[in-house]
């Protein structure tokens, strides 16, 4: 899990980590097991208020936009970057970002696709 001031920043970084899983898992992945070699993810992204203690551990973060984001990430398609409305609202370019008529919690939840971040 990781926690970011900005959606765009969160909806960047995912697309950026996607983007190069391809290039990564060709040349740097050592995971022996042929089976389950292929490094995969679901990506979930929210917009919302997080809670954290002074320890700022992320184990100790809790907030109903945790909990939503995850419900996001687990329903994800594998090796594709979900995210909810509330994300979606905040960013300014919202081309490339596909309305999945689904909903998770209430909110419309859209994919984009992976940037191709071989090429920055």
């Amino acid at each position: 899990m990781a926690c970011f001031i900005l959606s765009s920043a969160a909806i960047d970084s995912a697309q950026q980590i996607i983007g190069n899983l391809e290039s990564f898992n060709e040349l740097q992945n050592k995971l022996e097991n042929e089976l389950t070699r292929e490094f995969k993810l679901r990506v979930g992204i929210h917009a919302g208020t997080v809670v954290v203690e002074e320890s700022g551990r992320v184990s100790e973060m809790y907030s109903e936009s945790l909990d939503l984001t995850g419900h996001i990430q687990k329903a994800a398609e594998i090796n594709q970057i979900e995210v909810s409305e509330a994300a979606l609202e905040s960013i300014r370019d919202k081309s490339g970002f596909i309305d999945l008529k689904k909903e998770i919690g209430g909110l419309p939840i859209y994919s984009g696709p992976p940037s191709d971040a071989e090429s920055d």
